[in-house]
């Protein structure tokens, strides 16, 4: 069982190993601060968390909504939002049914 499956692991943690790299240098080349796009918050209501920390003083740079290249037919569109926090990092907020 080892013999079969340690090659296939292997092989996608490799794949997953480019697929870090190129987003680190898509990165650095549009100047996106890497540790910043680790940062993801997970939400139940998107709209009324950004209320909640709009009324906390926090910085709203992208409203909740949907993603821009989610499809109109898809029924698990995904709502999103950016706040900066007080260091001036831009957080990503991800609304969840999960929590």
């Amino acid at each position: 069982m080892t013999s079969a499956s340690v090659p296939v692991f292997q092989h996608y943690l490799a794949v997953l190993s480019d697929l870090l790299e190129k987003a680190e240098v898509h990165a650095a080349d549009c100047k996106i601060d890497t540790d910043a796009l680790l940062g993801g918050r997970l939400f139940p209501d998107m709209y009324a968390a950004c209320e909640a920390l709009a009324a906390k003083g926090a910085r709203i740079i992208r409203p909740a909504g949907p993603m821009s290249n989610a499809s109109p037919d898809r029924d698990d569109i995904e709502v999103i939002a950016f706040i900066e926090d007080p260091d001036g990092y831009r957080v990503e907020l991800i609304e969840t049914s999960d929590l």
